[in-house]
């Protein structure tokens, strides 16, 4: 499932009505920085993301796409999500990016981080790099499949993460 920049939809909801959408941005306003064109969509959830810039990364505020409700924040920036309501994240740096993922879950009215994985032996940003989208994916059986650069064999590696 892809997440997408989904200003369009956002702004045609018609699931919830329109009054909440100003609270919405007024809510995030101006001052923190935000973007209306760096929103994210996860289309399979009906879940908007709103991005708040950080120094390297993004916090996020999560509104339910039903009803205008917010239903967490996040502080890493979804890369891959699936059909269970989870969502992993790669937390951006500086330079020398390691492997940093982060895995969240919207369960009942919460959208919350439940694990998270670091790792120095592996590059973290070389799963961003691919413009091919294979970079990253997380199954439907919440297996996590990461193409990354390992450090010590010096060369590209795909990488396999159970959750369970």
């Amino acid at each position: 499932m892809l997440l997408l920049n989904f200003v369009s939809a956002f702004l045609s909801l018609s699931t919830f009505a329109y009054p909440r959408q100003t609270e919405i941005l007024e809510e995030i306003g101006e001052d923190f920085g935000f973007n209306l064109e760096q929103m994210r969509f996860i289309p399979n959830w009906n879940v908007y993301g709103f991005l708040l810039p950080t120094n390297f990364d993004a916090t996020v505020w999560w509104y339910n796409g039903m009803n205008g409700e917010r239903i967490g924040d996040t502080e890493s920036t979804p890369v891959s999500a699936n059909k269970n309501r989870i969502y992993v994240s790669q937390i951006k740096f500086d330079c020398d990016w390691r492997l940093d993922l982060h895995f969240c879950q919207w369960e009942g009215e919460y959208l919350y981080e439940f694990a998270s994985f670091s790792d120095s032996r592996f590059n973290g940003e070389y799963l961003l790099m691919q413009d091919d989208g294979k970079g990253m994916f997380l199954g439907a059986d919440n297996t996590l499949y990461i193409l990354s650069y390992d450090y010590e064999k010096i060369g590209e590696c795909y990488l396999k993460v159970q959750l369970k």
